[in-house]
């Protein structure tokens, strides 16, 4: 990536490192992705006791809540439109 300085003369932009090296290092990112999925159950299927996480930034806002048994009974993703506690 380059962009121009005060004089207009192109510089050389640091770039970050891609996140997979090769095509065969995706494919163990995602083959592990698959693997570690938690299962989703009804809200019902709890015994009542539950775990809350909520992940609310600048741009989104993330909430998870998961049983015992680690499985998902809820989950919300929005952009949280510039206002992280209202979205929470």
């Amino acid at each position: 990536m380059r962009r121009g300085d005060q004089t207009g003369n192109l510089v050389k932009t640091h770039r970050l490192e891609p996140l997979f090296r090769d095509e065969a290092e995706l494919q163990a990112w995602e083959a592990n992705k698959r693997e570690t999925h938690l299962p989703r159950v009804a809200m019902e299927e709890s015994d009542g006791t539950c775990y809350l996480g909520i992940d609310s930034g600048s741009t989104t806002t993330k909430i998870v809540a998961i049983d015992r048994q680690e499985r998902i009974l809820f989950s919300y993703y929005a952009n949280n439109e510039g206002n992280p506690i209202a979205a929470a």
